[in-house]
């Protein structure tokens, strides 16, 4: 059985490693064996201890988030997922020197996915995997809180609201004419491993993830004599910012959910430098969405410089500042990652970028300022915005004139300005990889750009965009 996980799940255990995979694939293969163990498939204790002791290390060593590739500061979904897999392994073996060791982490991150959850049962925004997955996650996890109650941040009656809308959503979105998911329809957009090959992975996923959740859920309301729980749970206002890292290159993700006005801006290293999943952008914002594993300013600027290269500020930041309300964010980038590049490979251009956001009402501005130490042209600066929309948006002729959006959860309206004066413009995609979201088509992008800007050394330029949200229009 060792060699099946070796060969299958590719745990090598000579060296601990995961070979050309994430560090996630350590909690999988970690449940696995020790449910194989438990069953009496696998009789090497020995072996088992050594992978859970492997796969628990980032909790051991005090973190309470994994990152995903090891060191680079890949931080998303998948840290809540492995601490989850990681604990009911350990579980299952009694290891409760690594129960002890993942409690803190467990309660950070549940807390975490409380405060990102949406109100149809969406829970992380940002990175790879979203979509059906983003909804499966939701199940799995009250599921478990239901079983482990130490690590509930809220009642279990809100919890379980929370669940039937993830199952809405999935039941929704399963085909009952072909049995499967709407994995590929036109205008879904998913990463590149999930091809037409393993569509029905997503679906069988989908039918064992819902079978195991339901069963341990029930068998835990029974338990605790729960009959009841509202149509919709009560979420509560959230302004924050959780650090998933300090340091010489720190990462994390502000929190915002306050009426019409909810997103999570990760500032945290993608699965490639420049990558849309991963930007620092307001994944989550009602009609905004980026288009899946694709090179696009979505949300966050592009800048391409003399010699061909495009920097991107992302790959965490070199400085976080969160405001003790929570209710702005300051981020400085002097390092840059070059778009579709090397992680880890920074570029210091000879200017700074400070990212200032604030929300005021049901307003979001992001105000972006250039700081350069010596003479720097800029080719061009851009920055678009994805949207959902239910109709095409006009752009008026006058900058000062806001461009109104209008999609299924809300409207926007866009202002923008400041010194640098980016030209706006509007572009159309069908079912082709920019029009493609995680949970549906992103026809219009709202795009801003300017070009030939000349940096001088103690004159700072700057430009701001404004979102401000309402409700959506009725439909006639």
């Amino acid at each position: 059985m060792d060699d099946l996980l070796v060969r299958e799940i590719r745990a090598e255990p000579s060296t601990r490693q995961v070979i050309n995979l994430p560090e996630n694939y350590l909690g999988v293969a970690s449940r696995v064996a020790t449910l194989a163990f438990q069953m009496g498939v696998l009789d090497d204790r020995a072996f088992v201890d050594s992978l859970l002791d492997r796969a628990a290390l980032p909790f051991t060593k005090g973190a309470l988030y994994a990152d995903d590739a090891g060191t680079s500061g890949r931080f998303d979904r998948y840290s809540n997922e492995y601490a989850r897999y990681v604990y009911e392994a350990a579980e299952t073996v009694g290891r409760e020197d690594i129960l002890k060791a993942l409690r803190p982490s467990l309660t950070a991150q549940m807390a975490l996915w409380w405060d990102l959850v949406s109100p149809d049962g969406y829970g992380y925004p940002w990175g790879r995997s979203l979509g059906v997955v983003s909804y499966l996650d939701t199940l799995e996890i009250v599921a478990f809180l239901g079983g482990h109650p130490e690590f509930r941040p809220a009642s279990i009656r809100d919890l379980v609201s929370e669940y039937r809308l993830a199952w809405l959503w999935l039941s929704q979105d399963y085909r009952p004419d072909t049995h499967m998911l709407s994995v590929l329809v036109p205008g879904r957009g998913n990463y590149s491993y999930i091809s037409k090959d393993r569509e029905w992975q997503q679906t069988v996923g989908f039918f064992g993830k819902a079978l195991m959740a339901e069963d341990t859920l029930m068998k835990s309301l029974l338990a605790e004599g729960i009959e009841s729980f509202p149509e919709r749970p009560d979420l509560k206002k959230v302004a924050r910012f959780e650090f998933f890292r300090r340091g010489d290159r720190p990462a994390g993700v502000w929190l915002v959910r306050d009426g019409l006005l909810r997103f999570a801006l990760p500032i945290t290293t993608g699965t490639k430098p420049g990558v849309a999943d991963y930007l620092p952008a307001p994944h989550g914002l009602p009609g905004f969405a980026v288009p899946v594993e694709q090179m696009s300013p979505a949300g966050a600027s592009y800048y391409e410089m003399a010699d061909g290269r495009t920097l991107v500020a992302a790959d965490g930041a070199d400085e976080i500042v969160p405001s003790p309300d929570g209710r702005s964010l300051r981020a400085t980038w002097r390092r840059f990652v070059v778009k579709g590049g090397k992680t880890g490979e920074w570029v210091e251009p000879g200017f700074e970028v400070s990212m200032n956001w604030k929300i005021e009402d049901s307003t979001l501005t992001r105000t972006e300022t250039l700081v350069p130490n010596r003479g720097v042209t800029i080719q061009r600066l851009s920055w678009n915005l994805p949207v959902m929309v239910t109709s095409t948006p006009v752009v008026p002729g006058g900058a000062a004139t806001p461009i109104r959006l209008h999609t299924r959860e809300a409207s926007l309206e866009v202002r923008s300005g400041g010194d640098l004066h980016l030209a706006p413009s509007i572009q159309e995609f069908g079912d082709e990889p920019l029009g493609r979201g995680a949970r549906g088509p992103i026809p219009t992008h709202l795009s801003f750009e300017t070009t030939d800007i000349q940096l001088q050394a103690g004159h700072p330029r700057s430009w701001e965009i404004a979102l401000t949200l309402t409700a959506p229009i009725p439909k006639d």
